[in-house]
């Protein structure tokens, strides 16, 4: 198993209206994201100019434990709170450090 961290980034817009649904959501999911084990690091970044797009960028341990978790995270009721109040996903992927940095 390669042992390189790995981030996983995901773009996506807050239906109007929603962040505080939003926000215990995401703590719900979060926690359920350290249970399953793997997580280093969370962070939720918003627009400079549109309070609903964000952007997560999570790290992972490694690319085993990212995917491992993006599975079992389809199944978690957090997650299902969490997409109800998302009106749309532009990007979502894992990614590690390349041979450019």
């Amino acid at each position: 198993m390669d042992d390189q961290q790995v981030m996983e980034l995901v773009v996506y817009r807050l239906k109007p209206g929603n962040r505080a649904a939003f926000a215990a959501a995401r703590a719900q999911s979060l926690a359920d994201m350290e249970r399953h084990g793997g997580l280093v690091a969370f962070k939720t970044l918003e627009h400079t100019d549109d309070e609903n797009l964000l952007m997560d960028e999570v790290w992972w341990e490694n690319a085993a434990r990212a995917h491992s978790a993006h599975e079992a995270w389809k199944q978690w009721p957090s997650s299902k709170l969490l997409m109800a109040v998302v009106e749309s996903v532009t990007f979502s992927g894992h990614f590690r450090v390349g041979s450019f940095s």
